[in-house]
């Protein structure tokens, strides 16, 4: 029963992420940062379906799948910043090493 509430949790969070955005804005999410998102919110559902029982189980599911959805976009963002920097700074190595 608790692995429903978390895909219902999850579920209702992607939807309302999704009004909350705009088709841009979506468009321009890299895989890395869905994933990160999907996996967070997946993870925060399933600690917050360990809390409490009844009408508080549920509340704190759905806070867990909105903070593990935002953790792991952030995350997500964080990485793909390194990434790049990373990248830069070999591409200028490799620029610098072949003069």
């Amino acid at each position: 029963m608790s692995i429903r509430k978390t895909l219902i949790g999850g579920l209702c969070s992607l939807a309302l992420v999704g009004c909350a955005q705009t088709s841009e804005q979506l468009q321009s999410m890299s895989w890395a940062e869905m994933a990160g998102t999907l996996g967070g919110a997946a993870a925060g559902g399933y600690v917050g379906s360990m809390i409490g029982g009844g009408m508080g189980q549920s509340i704190f599911t759905a806070m867990g799948v909105i903070a593990g959805g935002a953790a792991g976009y952030t995350g997500a963002r964080m990485m793909a910043q390194s990434d790049q920097l990373l990248y830069s700074q070999t591409a200028e190595r490799a620029l610098a090493s072949s003069n």
